[in-house]
Parts: C-alpha cells; sequence; structure tokens
C-alpha cells in the first residue's frame, strides 16, 4: 500500500508538471507551424534519461520537460544563426553590386568631363574667332528687351 501511494503522488506530480508546461508550448507552437525539432527530441530524451537516474520517476518527467526547453531554445539559436548567415550574404551580394556600380559611375564621370573639357576648348575657340571680327557672332550674343505697354488715357485716340 505504501509503495501504490508514493507511484500515485509521483504520477499525480508528473501530470500535473506536464499540464504546467502545456500552455507554454502551445503558445510557442502558434509562432513556429513545426511540431517539434530534432534538438527538443534530443534534449527531451537526454533529461528523461539523467532525471530518472538522479531523482527517480519524477526527475525523470523534470528532466525531459527542461531537456525539451533547452534542446527547443537550442534549435531556435541554430535557426536564427542561419538566418544571420543567409541575410550577411544577401548584403555582400548587394556591397558587391553597389561596388560595381560605383565602379561604372566613376568611370562615366571622367568621361563627362573629358566631354566637358572637349566643349570648353571648342567654346574657346569660337569666342577667339568672334573676337577677330565675327559680326554674326556678335549679333547673335545680344539681347533685346522689347516692352508693350498700355497707352495712357491721353494717348489713346477718340473721337470727338
Amino acid at each position: 500500500m505504501n509503495i501504490s501511494t508514493t507511484r500515485g503522488c509521483a504520477l499525480g506530480v508528473a501530470l500535473s508538471g506536464c499540464l504546467a508546461l502545456l500552455p507554454a508550448y502551445a503558445g510557442e507552437a502558434a509562432e513556429q507551424p513545426g511540431a517539434g525539432s530534432k534538438q527538443g527530441d534530443i534534449g527531451a530524451v537526454t533529461g528523461l534519461a539523467i532525471g530518472a537516474v538522479a531523482a527517480g520517476p519524477v526527475g525523470a518527467v523534470i528532466g525531459a520537460a527542461a531537456g525539451a526547453l533547452l534542446g527547443d531554445r537550442y534549435h531556435r539559436q541554430a535557426q536564427s544563426s542561419a538566418a544571420l548567415g543567409e541575410q550577411l550574404k544577401q548584403s555582400e551580394v548587394q556591397r558587391a553590386q553597389l561596388t560595381d556600380s560605383v565602379a561604372q559611375l566613376d568611370g562615366s564621370l571622367s568621361q563627362a568631363r573629358a566631354r566637358g573639357d572637349e566643349l570648353a576648348a571648342q567654346l574657346g575657340q569660337t569666342e577667339a574667332q568672334e573676337a577677330d571680327g565675327d559680326r554674326d557672332g556678335y549679333a547673335l550674343e545680344r539681347r533685346v528687351t522689347v516692352r508693350l505697354q498700355l497707352p495712357g488715357s491721353g494717348e489713346v485716340a477718340g473721337r470727338d
């Protein structure tokens, strides 16, 4: 009778421990659609074995729960590390593309500056020719302003 009472208490403690952990797992399952992870399963089995050796049936239940939590935590860290590694690769690819783009823009800028220097030299030659007596060039450079004004009341022709 004494053994059955001890087993009943151990079973009650184990079930209450499992029921206490269910809400925590329910919230985690909503975050991740997967049922579990390999690391969580390994942690649960390892915790079960160590807990059973250390404290018997109660230790086995507590060890399994603790092992499953630790294994799941390790799994999440591994997933996070893999995601960060992928993001790092993408960032390095983008950086390489941007470096190539900057190099192309530098080449384009050099070409534009060379073309600008070429046009400035041509403009200098044109100005030198105008100074030597090119009247057409001078006429094109002059600016003429034309203003239209409404005539005042005294300037309007009218009938008497």
